[in-house]
């Protein structure tokens, strides 16, 4: 969740627009699912406390407003879960073990 978070965020600045100390992928890297791995953290690192330049809210902590979760099969113990206001902490601590990346071209 994290990850995916970080990466929409990122896909939303251009690297163009990148600070230069942020290590920029290049699509057609023939080792891009590394070069990644190795960028997405570094960047969550430099960027947890925003940047307004960029348009990008501090990551730390994480503010969530409300997220839901349910059971809705049908079956016999339904279980719903409402969370609001969360504060997350460490959500810009990770590492990313594997990755790859397919753009369909």
């Amino acid at each position: 969740m994290r990850i995916l978070l970080l990466s929409l965020v990122l896909v939303g600045v251009s690297s163009k627009s990148l600070p230069p100390e942020i290590q920029k992928c290049r699509k057609s890297d023939p080792k891009l699912g590394d070069c990644l791995a190795k960028s997405v953290p570094d960047a969550a690192g430099r960027l947890k406390q925003g940047n307004k330049d960029l348009g990008i809210f501090p990551l730390e902590p994480l503010v969530i407003e409300k997220i839901e979760f349910g059971n809705s099969s049908g079956g016999a113990v339904g279980v719903r879960q409402v969370y609001e206001n969360l504060k997350l902490f460490g959500a810009t601590n990770f590492t990313i073990s594997d990755s790859e990346a397919d753009f369909g071209d």
